[in-house]
């Protein structure tokens, strides 16, 4: 079992390995070069998955360009907050049990999962 102390440590280093790697891509990546891994289910079978469109959405929402970051992954921007709040509910369940009971439950989750397949469905078929 992780201690206290530990589980701070870990969220801290991967708090600050995400902050690390958001600046670098800001810094560094031109999302026009071609270098940027192409998503292995559009390769495999054609289709538009969840999260297609994700690293040039956040590379847009990096440099402020909200109306091309919500162009790429529209889903995405939207569903921000509530990874945020379920990450929230985890990390302090303790402190926001009433939170961890809402966003983790059964039910939400259940939303969540047809919300995506709603997404996936409409952008493939709506072009």
């Amino acid at each position: 079992m992780i201690r206290k102390f530990d589980r701070r440590a870990i969220v801290a280093v991967v708090v600050a390995a995400v902050a690390i790697a958001l600046l670098l891509f800001y810094a560094l990546v031109d999302v026009d070069s071609g270098l940027m891994p192409r998503c292995p289910i559009k390769a495999l079978t054609g289709f538009d998955c969840p999260g297609c469109g994700s690293q040039r959405m956040i590379h847009a929402l990096l440099h402020g360009d909200f109306a091309g970051a919500w162009r790429r992954n529209p889903f995405l921007i939207v569903m921000i907050p509530v990874m945020l709040a379920a990450l929230v509910a985890e990390l302090w369940r303790k402190r926001f049990p009433r939170l961890n009971r809402v966003i983790l439950s059964p039910a939400s989750i259940a939303v969540i999962i047809a919300a995506t397949a709603i997404w996936t469905i409409c952008r493939n078929i709506g072009g």
